[in-house]
């Protein structure tokens, strides 16, 4: 029995090396103390009368150096479906720790009470430690939030007539991403006075398979809204702040993505402009045609492949005294933690269907591109807008200046009045007096 309840409810779990020992063939000198190791290795799972699933993990280091280092598990990707494989990304509790030996609880997944329960494990997370992760490969502007270890292993809990749960584990194949890249591209019109745009946030990586042909992904990512406000101090240079940020509620998000659906937005207000992109491409053609900043072209040198994941909007605009900016806005959404899950995909006429090892990534808060920067295109169409709307308002021109001109004597009188009211007032109380 893994967990018991006592009469207040309250739940308490047994020792990790206590439940190790229940299998006959489980041997403590298998597993010794390693100095400085990392790395996260399954050994066994098991289910618990209150419907828990638990991770028995072996960790090298052992309790101190996990401790200190805080190098403990964090997440778990798990299959409850193994004929049709749908990963999912659980968080993990600590609850049992002895020497190397570590117990953790699996969060938000509850067991079945099916005669068969299948746990198809791809990869088990930490987070990152900048003192033992050097070698993990950071893209300039992204940042590594949970390092992944491979699994790859099927377990199966059978009751039997007598209520008693057996386990069995088989080795599976998984897909390891060994490059990866995350960011947005910025998609906007040549003239946009509306200050509105479209985020498409994308991944691109490359894998230890060399795939041919990628037609679907499993997918998981969390992302929040914001909206940030920054006084320029024109009005009061000694209010000038930072940027304040307001975020939404973090959501976390799994998705599927498919090589033939295509993504089809318009951005832009009076100059409206369409857009289009396929959920999964090659990385030349991602490239082909955009306006890609030097990092952007860097960070995706050498990788295959690149999923458009999510699209999202973008505003900018600012209250202004004419043309002057007295507060800025900004509004949009963060994206962060991308992981995949499962890569469906055909490699030398073979199609495999595989759970996928990944680390957590997010990325820069920069658009991939340079949606500020106007091309020779976009500058010379910028052009022949301003002749021809000079063109059209020729004929009618004298009548907008001389319109314009009253409008502003007109302004300037008021001004002047406003002005010159005290003087005036001052002025007439003198020769009330004088009279007197």
């Amino acid at each position: 029995m893994i967990t018991y309840a006592d009469d207040e409810s309250t739940i308490s779990y047994s020792d990790v090396l206590e439940d190790l020992h229940k299998d006959e063939n489980f041997s403590e000198n298998d597993f010794p103390l390693l100095e400085n190791v990392t790395s996260l290795q399954v050994i066994q799972i098991a289910e618990s009368e209150n419907n828990e699933l638990f991770i028995y993990v072996y960790q090298s280091g052992g309790i101190d150096f996990v401790s200190v280092n805080n190098l403990y598990a964090t997440s778990i990707n798990i299959s409850l479906l193994t004929d049709s494989l749908s990963y999912r990304n659980y968080s993990l509790t600590l609850v049992s720790e002895n020497g190397v030996f570590f117990k953790y609880r699996v969060e938000n997944l509850y067991v079945q009470n099916a005669g068969i329960r299948q746990y198809d494990i791809s990869s088990i997370f930490r987070a990152w430690n900048e003192n033992f992760d050097e070698d993990v490969p950071v893209y300039s502007d992204n940042t590594i939030d949970e390092v992944s270890y491979s699994v790859a292993k099927l377990y199966t809990a059978v009751t039997d007539d007598n209520g008693q749960v057996h386990y069995d584990c088989q080795s599976t194949q998984v897909v390891e991403v060994t490059e990866k890249y995350v960011g947005f591209y910025r998609y906007t019109t040549a003239i946009n006075w509306s200050g509105k745009a479209c985020d498409s946030h994308f991944v691109a990586f490359s894998t230890d398979y060399d795939i041919d042909r990628l037609f679907e992904v499993d997918i998981s990512y969390i992302y929040k809204t914001y909206k940030m406000t920054e006084d320029t101090g024109i009005l009061n240079p000694s209010q000038i702040t930072f940027p304040t940020y307001e975020y939404g509620e973090e959501q976390e998000v799994t998705d599927t993505l498919y090589s033939n659906i295509t993504t089809e937005v318009q951005v832009g207000l009076f100059f409206k402009k369409e857009y289009s992109w396929k959920q999964i491409e090659t990385v030349a053609d991602f490239m082909d045609g955009k306006n890609l900043s030097d990092t952007a072209k860097q960070n995706l040198n050498g990788k295959h492949w690149v999923l458009n994941f999510f699209a999202t909007d973008y505003q900018k605009w600012a209250d202004s005294i004419g043309s002057v900016a007295i507060t800025n806005y900004e509004t949009g959404t963060r994206v962060k933690e991308v992981t995949l899950l499962r890569l469906k995909f055909e490699t030398d006429g073979e199609v495999y269907n595989l759970g996928v090892v990944d680390n957590k990534q997010s990325g820069s808060m920069t658009p991939a591109n340079n949606p500020n920067q106007l091309t020779w295109l976009q500058r010379l169409i910028g052009t022949i807008l301003l002749i021809l709307l000079i063109f059209l308002l020729l004929p009618i021109l004298p009548t907008i200046l001389s319109v314009l001109g009253t409008i502003i004597k007109a302004i300037f009188q008021v001004v002047w009045f406003v002005v010159s009211l005290p003087f005036k007032l001052i002025k007439s109380l003198f020769n009330k007096r004088g009279k007197k």
